[in-house]
């Protein structure tokens, strides 16, 4: 196995991903993983697959009943684009 790991500046472990030996790593996606841990820390939201900055992050969904009463009318509370 090989391993790549993201530490914050804190020296805090934000993510492990282990590839194994005969398949490769990409780059790309540990960059956009680098980028999107500390998008989504600052607007408390989730970066979707395939996000890069400055798309829309997904907004958390809520935790109880009754959390969700501020929505607007059409809007779904599963799923909510928040612009970063």
């Amino acid at each position: 196995m090989r391993s790549a790991y993201v530490i914050n500046p804190a020296g805090i472990i934000r993510a492990i991903v282990w590839y194994p030996m005969n398949a490769g790593r990409s780059v790309d996606e540990l960059l956009r993983l680098v980028a999107a841990l500390p998008a989504v820390e600052r607007e408390d939201a989730s970066a979707p697959e395939g996000w890069r900055p400055g798309d829309a992050l997904v907004e958390q969904a809520p935790a109880a009943h009754g959390e969700d009463e501020h929505l607007r009318e059409g809007e779904t509370w599963y799923f909510r684009e928040k612009r970063a």
